[in-house]
């Protein structure tokens, strides 16, 4: 499907009544050609799908992406220096309050998303859920079988007014409020898919930017982030080539867990792979187990200085990874089946689709 008349090609405004449920599912489309601007009701304006659901308390909203393309879309600003509406989700947006005991579910299954652009961030996935410290509410996004490549947060405007710097993930950004009444309030599981060469301009998180406020989670199994980039020389914002992770709310639980990912042949002057800023024992967790995060570099591909993993990971819990060098402490115990990379070279062959799913 392709538009190409300034707006969205989907926009999903579905309004749901307290203890309702709305489903909405898209399947086996190409969507193309959309590039809308924000307006005075879509903050995240979606190029290619804007999904902006409506709860009352109680209600549950779902939507499914499945077996389908989303490319070439974009998400430009309103030319309004002074409004919210910057341009993010080039392909797919999704703005979500969480009313109290609500349930949001958003699943992107067997997808190629690719060749999108954002004015500001979240080139290819852009998803912003807003709750309170103490809703009772529950969001869960999985991307699971897809593919998320050669995405591009522009990001002309440094400082949004959202979580994080604006123009952050290149490939996906995700920031979840959650809630800290029940930790596991907020989910996004990333699984099974390959998220490459995928371009934060001037933000952070050239392949995956995720965060949380209130306490959230963050699932990262069975995935490649590699030939990702964040390549802003400000080391406040060039951070996370292949991933950044972090939250907002120092007083409140994050946990991240990469389980069987390979963080690859990503660049940023900072964590050229890796980047998670938690530094608050027993509230931010970064565990990484069966990981390889090796052969990310400092700033771009003609460099060949290394840069792995900078941050604060759970050592006692992290095992079995194999880490090229960073630029400071080896993070991880070499006790527990860890392996110091030294010379920056995991012996992988280049990314190719070999077929499967």
């Amino acid at each position: 499907m392709d538009n190409g008349d300034g707006t969205s090609v989907f926009v999903i405004a579905t309004s749901t009544r307290s203890q309702d449920e709305d489903q909405v599912t898209l399947a086996g489309l190409t969507i193309t050609g959309g590039d809308s601007k924000g307006d005075d009701l879509f903050e995240a304006t979606g190029g290619g799908v804007s999904y902006a659901p409506t709860l009352e308390d109680g209600a549950s909203a779902m939507l499914t992406i499945r077996d389908s393309v989303i490319k070439n879309n974009h998400a430009a600003d309103d030319g309004d220096s002074s409004s919210s509406k910057e341009g993010n989700g080039g392909g797919l947006s999704v703005n979500v309050s969480s009313p109290v005991n609500s349930f949001v579910s958003v699943q992107i299954i067997r997808t190629e998303i690719f060749q999108n652009t954002a004015e500001d961030s979240g080139g290819g996935v852009y998803v912003q859920q807003k709750s309170g410290p103490n809703v009772i509410t529950t969001f869960e996004l999985t991307i699971d079988q897809s593919t998320i490549r050669d995405n591009t947060a522009f990001g002309n405007d440094i400082n949004d007014g959202n979580q994080g710097a604006g123009g952050s993930g290149g490939g996906i950004y995700v920031a979840m409020d959650g809630n800290d009444v029940n930790n596991d309030g907020a989910v996004f599981n990333l699984k099974n898919s390959t998220v490459s060469g995928n371009t934060a301009t001037i933000g952070q998180g050239g392949g995956v930017w995720v965060s949380s406020k209130y306490g959230g989670t963050f699932n990262g199994l069975n995935s490649t982030v590699s030939g990702n980039h964040a390549p802003n020389t400000n080391l406040d914002l060039g951070q996370g080539g292949g991933l950044w992770i972090g939250h907002f709310e120092s007083n409140h639980p994050m946990a991240a867990n990469l389980d069987h990912l390979t963080i690859t042949d990503n660049d940023s002057p900072i964590g050229g792979g890796l980047f998670t800023p938690g530094d608050i024992p027993n509230l931010f967790t970064t565990t990484l187990k069966h990981t390889i995060a090796s052969g990310n570099r400092v700033e771009a591909a003609s460099s060949s200085a290394a840069n792995n993993v900078v941050g604060t990971i759970n050592v006692a819990g992290s095992k079995y990874n194999l880490v090229g060098p960073t630029n400071g402490i080896f993070p991880l115990d070499e006790t527990n089946g860890n392996i110091r990379d030294t010379d920056n070279d995991p012996g992988l062959m280049p990314l190719l689709f070999n077929g499967g799913l």
